[in-house]
């Protein structure tokens, strides 16, 4: 009656088709996550291109937006903590001249904070 070859037969059929729709699908979220990511950087001049230094002025830019998020998140009454922490680390890379970590802890900060003002968006619970 049931003989498990017969179902390998049958799901083979359409294996070639269905691969390419996962592949297409794979790509989209791909090329989705790499924009989400690059987007907010690039619209906001901070974004360094490859073999550009980073300078003072990138730096204190990305501190600049950085403070922006964070007082939005505080006026919000949703700031969290790790983005406050972020901020202060920061300032203090800067403040020793370390432009590479003040920028990458000043996208930390404006991250957390804007995530904290989308998660205030979300019903507390689900009706």
């Amino acid at each position: 009656m049931f003989d498990g070859d017969e179902i390998h037969r049958d799901d083979t059929a359409g294996c070639k088709q269905m691969g390419g729709y996962r592949r297409l699908i794979y790509m989209t979220a791909c090329l989705v996550a790499a924009f989400e990511i690059a987007a907010p950087a690039l619209a906001s001049g901070v974004a360094t291109r490859p073999g550009q230094a980073l300078d003072v002025e990138v730096a204190r830019a990305a501190i600049v937006q950085a403070e922006r998020a964070v007082r939005r998140a505080e006026a919000r009454r949703v700031l969290w903590t790790t983005a406050n922490e972020a901020l202060r680390g920061a300032r203090r890379a800067f403040e020793k001249g370390d432009l590479t970590a003040a920028v990458g802890q000043a996208r930390i900060a404006q991250e957390q904070a804007e995530l904290a003002i989308a998660q205030k968006r979300y019903p507390p619970f689900r009706v």
